[in-house]
């Protein structure tokens, strides 16, 4: 399924020559606020996809004013994972300290209800986030955590940061390549960024094709290992580390999450007599990315 769309350009590369890889019926304002919540299921579900022809970079290339959608975001069962995703946090948290070398003032972009910022504590950062969310600011904090309500660049310029991460943020702007410049201007001479986003390039997401649980709405730019690295560079970053991250999941939540691909008489929509033990996994397909300055 191809067509010419010469009028759009890469996000990432800037190429013109970019081609439709799937085309959906999805009618834009038709979207609702739950197709963009943390914990939407609705796998293989997406936008109109597009292909560079020059970099590989896969994009929602029409999409467009999604900051909306996520200012009138709720998302209760984000809340109810809260002791798992912790868990991720923390992981991602041990990941990239090694790396950081020049103090302990953390600035988390799109920090949802503030559990990284939590998790930071215990390693003695000077952390705040950003969140487009109303709903997530307010439980942020009333947690006590310094969140700010809005986006990145309602972050002074003036404000400098050793630290500063995205986690499972850039894949849902169609602005990359501006957001990497707006952590460049914040970022210290010696700090670091940190990305954690899905691989489209991973060995689950070729198995699966369109069915991948991070083909989504809410996901408008799809990295593979290949196309952070370009980004990265033509931003001014040098790449420090890049590697398959792990996640930390309830055996409920996990089992209710994998019926979703049966028939939908034999879905589970609440799975409590299975239980809360904890699964930690690593499938390859998402990854966690560690850079500086050049």
């Amino acid at each position: 399924m191809t067509s010419n769309n010469s009028f759009i350009n890469c996000w990432i590369c800037g190429c013109n020559k970019i081609y439709k890889i799937k085309n959906t019926d999805i009618n834009f304002d038709s979207l609702d606020t739950e197709d963009f919540q943390i914990t939407n299921s609705q796998y293989g579900k997406t936008l109109d996809l597009y292909k560079c022809k020059n970099c590989n970079f896969i994009q929602a290339a029409k999409a467009s004013n999604l900051t909306k959608y996520y200012e009138k975001m709720v998302d209760e069962e984000y809340e109810e994972t809260r002791k798992e995703r912790f868990l991720q946090e923390d992981y991602i948290i041990k990941k990239f300290i090694y790396y950081n070398k020049s103090g302990k003032k953390l600035l988390d972009v799109g920090c949802g209800s503030g559990i990284l910022l939590e998790a930071s504590k215990k390693y003695k950062f000077q952390s705040i986030g950003v969140e487009p969310s109303k709903w997530l600011y307010k439980k942020a904090i009333k947690r006590g955590l310094d969140v700010r309500c809005g986006v990145l660049e309602d972050i002074p310029n003036s404000q400098k940061f050793d630290v500063i991460t995205l986690a499972d943020v850039i894949e849902h702007v169609t602005n990359p390549m501006d957001i990497l410049e707006q952590i460049k201007s914040r970022l210290k001479p010696e700090g670091i960024g940190v990305i954690v986003t899905p691989n489209v390039d991973s060995l689950l997401a070729k198995i699966l094709r369109w069915k991948w649980w991070h083909y989504r709405v809410a996901h408008v730019g799809y990295f593979s290992k290949k196309t952070i690295k370009l980004a990265l560079e033509e931003s001014g970053f040098q790449l420090l580390s890049i590697k398959n991250t792990r996640w930390f999941f309830s055996l409920d939540y996990l089992v209710k999450r994998i019926s979703t691909y049966l028939p939908k008489f034999l879905r589970i929509s609440k799975a409590p007599f299975i239980g809360k033990k904890l699964i930690k996994l690593n499938l390859g397909d998402s990854i966690i990315v560690i850079f500086k300055k050049s």
